[in-house]
């Protein structure tokens, strides 16, 4: 969730591109104030993602790890973030992801390879996620 301070730039701020974002998407400081405005991301290839601001339905305020649908009305660009509307959390849920490997510190030990392990998903949420530095994020999808 971005934060009063960020938007009034006290510390860390908005960067210049997600403060022309909020800026031309009309977002107002009470939106701020509502806990409305939250930070997205998904998974667009193995080596990247598609930040974007969301604005939640009046009434909600997100929820750090929370997976939601978002309608992209915005898709930004290298200079401006977009702010896109929030539809809702996902459904079925969704985990926010997490470390896609783990440490092995006894590897040598054990003769393996390697000292690290993927961590694996669920089979069921398995095609859903992308491993993007390290971590699962959820797939960017239409």
């Amino acid at each position: 969730m971005v934060t009063l301070a960020e938007w009034r730039q006290e510390g860390r701020g908005l960067n210049p591109a997600e403060r022309r974002g909020v800026q031309s998407a009309g977002v107002t400081e009470a939106d701020v104030a509502a806990g409305r405005l939250v930070r997205v991301q998904c998974a667009m290839m193995t080596d990247g993602w598609w930040p974007s601001l969301g604005l939640l339905p009046a009434g909600q305020q997100g929820q750090g790890g929370t997976v939601v649908r978002l309608r992209v009305d915005d898709a930004g660009d290298n200079d401006r973030l977009a702010v896109n509307p929030v539809l809702g959390p996902m459904v079925p849920p969704l985990a926010p992801g997490g470390r896609a490997y783990r440490a092995i510190p006894d590897w040598k030990e054990r003769g393996l390879s390697s000292n690290f392990e993927r961590v694996p998903l669920p089979a069921a949420q398995a095609d859903r996620y992308l491993v993007v530095q390290g971590a699962y994020l959820v797939k960017c999808r239409p």
